[in-house]
């Protein structure tokens, strides 16, 4: 399963490093996505048919593959039968789990008392970790937060950053709108506090004139022009660490609004430079960062300086490697 193009992103910078590196992924979707290898699961009816064709792309991938790296709990086959037969093989296994995968709500609203799950039912999300931890010794995250949820069920925990290829990213000046362009972009609105940010902006919209834009449904590259034309990106005001969404903002030289944990503010890098909001004070942040053009430059350039430090894809796929090398 793709997440956010970070299976094809870290592919390519293994690739970059000599390694042989394929993605496969099931579950395509409008974002666009590229894989090398497709099999979309919803275009098929006949159950019967789907486990014949998986069992061979399981039977392909132990002939040409010595490392699995799993994505979102899910693996070749629809029951994660495949796990019993890749450990059987003596295949290495990495599972990388992304967020709603793991989230669990009795754990997550001790770190964010704002935060908002897809999943209520824990049992589901407890069980696939389980099954999972069973025959996978190896997991990787992309943060603190996740880690609390991943912690006690495998033997091996890592912490990998996001990654981004910022040579498709390239340095531009930054020319602000006239008028103030504020964008908001949430692959789930519930979760990502849309209805406080909303608000806000009818609020804001008062007394100052800016143009809001609420990206939904549009293909990974259709929404990048757009983020390439804001002033303002706002991630998300409730779960209370950053993802890729706000990574890309940032490469882009875009002052980023997001909700930041005490919990997560500790685990961070302490020259993090979003500028922190909540659903309790959205509407003065905002409205702050729309009034101050120093500020929204001083935080768009470092928001840059600090994706290079901890994001570039070929750092990261560096990490990920000395990682399959030496566990």
């Amino acid at each position: 399963m793709e997440i956010a193009n970070q299976m094809y992103t870290l592919t390519r910078g293994l690739r970059k490093l000599g390694i042989k590196a394929d993605t496969c992924n099931y579950y395509p979707t409008y974002l666009g996505y590229k894989s090398d290898y497709m099999y979309n699961i919803s275009a098929h009816n006949d159950m019967q048919r789907i486990q014949q064709d998986q069992l061979e792309i399981l039977q392909n991938s132990i002939s040409n593959y010595d490392l699995f790296h799993f994505h979102f709990g899910s693996s070749l086959t629809l029951d994660n039968s495949d796990l019993s037969v890749l450990a059987d093989c003596g295949k290495k296994m990495f599972m990388h789990h992304w967020g709603s995968d793991v989230r669990l709500y009795s754990k997550a609203v001790k770190l964010s008392k704002f935060v908002a799950v897809k999943t209520i039912d824990e049992d589901a999300i407890k069980r696939n970790m389980e099954l999972c931890a069973k025959h996978i010794d190896h997991c990787i995250v992309g943060d603190y937060e996740l880690y609390e949820y991943v912690k006690d069920y495998y033997n091996n925990v890592y912490v990998l950053p996001v990654a981004i290829d910022l040579e498709k990213i390239p340095v531009e000046e930054a020319q602000e709108n006239e008028r103030l362009v504020v964008v908001h972009a949430p692959t789930s609105q519930a979760i990502k506090g849309t209805e406080h940010i909303l608000k806000a902006v009818q609020e804001l919209k008062q007394k100052l004139d800016f143009e809001f834009i609420l990206v939904s449904n549009k293909s990974n590259e259709c929404a990048k022009a757009i983020y390439r034309q804001a002033d303002i990106i706002i991630d998300q005001l409730l779960i209370g660490c950053y993802g890729v969404f706000a990574v890309e903002s940032m490469a882009m030289g875009k002052p980023v609004i997001s909700w930041i944990s005490e919990f997560m503010k500790e685990k961070y890098p302490k020259d993090l430079p979003i500028f922190i909001a909540n659903p309790e004070n959205i509407c003065q942040q905002l409205e702050s960062l729309l009034k101050d053009k120093k500020l929204r430059k001083d935080i768009g350039r470092r928001g840059r300086e600090y994706v290079e430090r901890y994001h570039d894809m070929n750092l990261v796929s560096k990490k990920l490697l000395d990682l399959y090398r030496n566990s």
